[in-house]
């Protein structure tokens, strides 16, 4: 059976609550009309299996000028307009 617990006294039972469902215990939250299910959040896969090293090597690359400084043309606006630049269709003018 869950145990139900309203909002209220959460504050001060969370410690309590988070031991409960450890040991694989339904909580159930109520707000008057309104409930919650907590459920503990596990990992889907052992850490160690998260990511494997080296499976895009190559599927990247940076030019040999990617540490350069930028030209100073870089950082002026564009000639013409963007989609930015344009009024939303929305938008009174």
């Amino acid at each position: 059976m869950p145990m139900t617990i309203e909002v209220t006294d959460l504050p001060g039972r969370l410690k309590e609550l988070l031991q409960i469902m450890e040991t694989g215990s339904e909580v159930l939250l109520r707000d008057g009309d309104a409930t919650a299910k907590l459920t503990t959040a596990r990992p889907t896969r052992e850490p160690h299996e998260l990511r494997t090293a080296g499976l895009s090597l190559g599927a990247a690359i940076m030019s040999d000028d990617f540490c350069d400084p930028l030209p100073d043309d870089f950082w002026d606006p564009p000639a013409t307009p963007t989609l930015y630049d344009l009024p939303h269709p929305n938008q009174e003018n």
